[in-house]
């Protein structure tokens, strides 16, 4: 329902703004009133400390994109046979992963090792060279398996990196452009009335009057500083290191972030423990 509070989405009407503000203004109320309850049953912010993340932002959008379709026009994938495709495309939201075809790691691999970069280039200029029909990008930003190593991020360097399951190419849509619930034949389809919102896109790539992308994020209680604010470069992979600063043990051996150290009441931290 995001995309009602989009003026610029085909599903915003104005007469009807208002009412559907207050409805998404409403249920925030009363998460806030439940949220209240259930820290209150661990001693409020005198007793303990809360966290309050989401997984996601959200942006309206109102036009679907099919990768796969936008392959096979350029010869890379074979609808009527994937298995015999140079490269098959598997999206979520507004991210893509698309996976080369190759010989030795796929059991129907037909890309040689050989071509393995001439296909990879091939797949990232057919993205990188898609327009609509006003004469905008589909894709907003392509990355390389390799450049999944160290993307920058509001001045901080992130890793997309898996080494089995990142895609050979990365991409992600351009608003108002997802993926989801593509139309098999069909290269760009009009989203469904009822589904307006989505994630999944590239920080720094959608507009402000669309959404937010950023994921919210809160704090406070016993062992945090009231009133301190925080960088543009705080992740949800720095939760779990602050947490353990709290809690006084060492962080996950497998954490990517770092301890929120300038937020901590340092006087009240416990010992690190081993």
């Amino acid at each position: 329902m995001f995309g009602f509070l989009d003026k610029e989405s085909p599903v915003y009407s104005a007469e009807e703004y208002q009412r559907r503000y207050n409805m998404f203004r409403k249920v925030y109320q009363q998460l806030d009133k439940s949220t209240e309850a259930l820290w209150n049953s661990f001693g409020g912010p005198e007793e303990s400390n809360l966290f309050i993340v989401s997984d996601h932002g959200f942006v309206s959008y109102w036009k679907i994109a099919n990768i796969n379709e936008r392959l096979a026009r350029v010869g890379l994938y074979n609808s009527s046979d994937p298995s015999s495709s140079k490269a098959i495309a598997y999206s979520a939201g507004a991210a893509t992963q698309i996976y080369i075809n190759l010989i030795g790691r796929e059991p129907t691999g037909v890309v040689s090792p050989d071509d393995y970069e001439a296909v990879q280039k091939e797949i990232i200029d057919a993205l990188n060279s898609w327009i609509d029909e006003n004469g905008a990008k589909v894709i907003a930003k392509t990355f390389t398996k390799e450049e999944t190593k160290d993307i920058d991020l509001a001045g901080r360097s992130f890793s997309l990196f898996n080494e089995k399951s990142t895609g050979d190419v990365l991409a992600f849509a351009a608003s108002p452009y997802q993926f989801d619930a593509a139309t098999p034949g069909q290269i760009v389809t009009d989203a469904v009335p009822y589904f307006t919102g989505q994630h999944g896109y590239l920080l720094g790539t959608v507009p402000e009057m669309r959404g937010n992308i950023r994921t919210l994020f809160a704090v406070g209680g016993a062992l945090i500083k009231p009133q301190v604010g925080l960088p543009d470069t705080v992740s949800l992979v720095d939760i779990a290191p602050t947490m353990a600063a709290i809690l006084g043990i060492r962080e996950p051996a497998t954490a990517d972030g770092l301890a929120l150290t300038e937020i901590l009441c340092e006087k009240e931290l416990v010992g690190i423990s081993d």
